[in-house]
């Protein structure tokens, strides 16, 4: 499990979520909670697939 927030609007309640099918193994991002407009979510998923977020995500993070 990964989890991660983001700022910005959603149209998705905690608990709803997506399911993305890959070769590499399904993905699954689910809303963890809303707290004004900060979402935070959980992504399941395979590790190497959740290694590949975190090599995207990094530039970002050290850029905010």
């Amino acid at each position: 499990m990964h989890g991660t927030s983001l700022r910005g609007p959603v149209d998705r309640g905690v608990g709803e979520g997506i399911t993305i099918r890959a070769p590499q193994g399904d993905i699954t991002v689910t809303v963890a909670a809303v707290e004004g407009d900060e979402v935070r979510f959980e992504i399941l998923g395979p590790d190497e697939v959740l290694a590949a977020i975190d090599a995207a995500a990094l530039p970002l993070a050290r850029a905010a």
